[in-house]
Parts: structure tokens; sequence; C-alpha cells
């Protein structure tokens, strides 16, 4: 009787380890890249050593499938991202205003990573609360900065966009004073990523239904 509780046991912690598991779903994205030798600028606006006074925005549209979807993190292929220096990105999902356009913001801004060098290199910006990505939805990723700037690298040849879960890729566009501005084939580096738990196996359930049946009928022999 020891030798089984004891199998039950692991058998359980089998399952809760099972029940912990998650995985990643691409929901959007081009990564891994194949170089960073394009890209498109991002500017708070101010004067940033040299760099000129307008504010450059850059965003990529996107429509999700018929199925909600919870946003775990979006990877940014950023260079001359240095939040030491002064570089403080704003980053965050908007909806389409009807005319192809970024609209309100939806949630909050995501939380920008630190960084200590201007080299090129894959960033995670997280979101602050929950976020959910509702079903058959156009939305826009739109990068900006309040202070500094910063490149968002992208692939020479660019990399078109794809997608887990059937969400569909629209376009990039750079936002210049509050202007759209047609950035023809450029398309930069990115992953928009949800992460769901892992469902458990239904083999290991009937295992566990088959250790407690039989450990029940031990009990009852015993008595």
């Amino acid at each position: 009787m020891k030798r089984f509780n004891t199998f039950l046991a692991s058998v359980v912690a089998l399952l809760l380890v099972n029940q912990s598991a998650h995985a990643a779903l691409i929901i959007l994205g081009n990564l891994p890249q194949n170089g960073d030798q394009s890209g498109g600028t991002v500017d708070a606006g101010t004067d940033n050593v040299g760099s000129n006074f307008n504010h450059v925005e850059q965003a990529i549209s996107f429509t999700m499938p018929s199925q909600v979807y919870s946003l775990d993190h979006v990877a940014l292929r950023l260079g001359s991202y240095n939040t030491t220096a002064g570089d403080l990105a704003a980053v965050g999902f908007y909806q389409d205003n009807g005319s192809d356009f970024p609209g309100p913001l939806v949630g909050n801004l995501l939380v920008s990573p630190p960084s200590t060098s201007d080299n090129v290199a894959t960033f995670d910006f997280v979101p602050s609360a929950p976020l959910t990505l509702a079903a058959s939805t156009k939305y826009w990723l739109v990068l900006d900065a309040t202070a500094g700037e910063y490149d968002w690298r992208g692939s020479a040849p660019p990399i078109t966009p794809t997608s887990q879960i059937g969400a569909s890729f629209g376009s990039q566009i750079g936002i210049v004073d509050g202007e759209r501005r047609d950035l023809g084939p450029l398309i930069s580096s990115f992953e928009i990523v949800s992460t769901v738990p892992e469902p458990r196996p239904f083999s290991l359930l009937l295992l566990i239904a088959f250790c407690v049946g039989s450990s029940t009928v031990r009990v009852k022999l015993g008595m």
C-alpha cells in the first residue's frame, strides 16, 4: 500500500506539472530575421543630438481571427534603443479608426524593457495588466517614443509576417507629426505572442482515474 501511495503521489505531481506548462502561440510575426539591414526611425520629436524635430512613429496593422487571444508579450528588433542614454519607448495596441489608421489605445501601453547599449537586439515588451485581443478585430501595433529616438530594424529583403492562429497582416506605415507616410516594402521585425495553458493529456487523466479506483478497491479489501 505504501508503494502504491508513493506511485499515486508521483502521478499527481506529474499532472500538476503538466497543468502549469504553457505553449507559445505566434499571433503574428516575422522572426527570426534574416538581417537588420533596413528599418524605420521612431523619434520623440525633440532635439536628439542632430535629429530633426519631427515626431515620428511606426505602426503595423493586422486583423485577428474569429477567436479571442490574450497577449503574453511583443518582441521587437530594435537598434539605438538605450534607456540609460534617455530613450523612452511607448509601445501599445490601438483600435483602427475606420480609415486604416490608428485610433484609441487598447488598455495600457506595454512595459518597456531597459537597455544599456545602442546595439541591435530583440526586446520583449509585456502588458502591465491582462490584455485581450478581440476576435475578428483590426488592430495597430504602434511604436512611439516619449523621449529620445531609436530604430525598428527590419530584414532586407523584408519577411512577410505569418500567424499560427490565422491572424492576417495588413501593412506598415510611418506617422510623421500625426500624418500617414507610406513606407513601400518595408516590414520591420517583430513577433506578437500569446501564451495559453497546455491541454492535459487524456491518457494521463485516465491513469489518475484508474489509480484512484485501484486505491479504493485496496482500501475496501483491507477492511
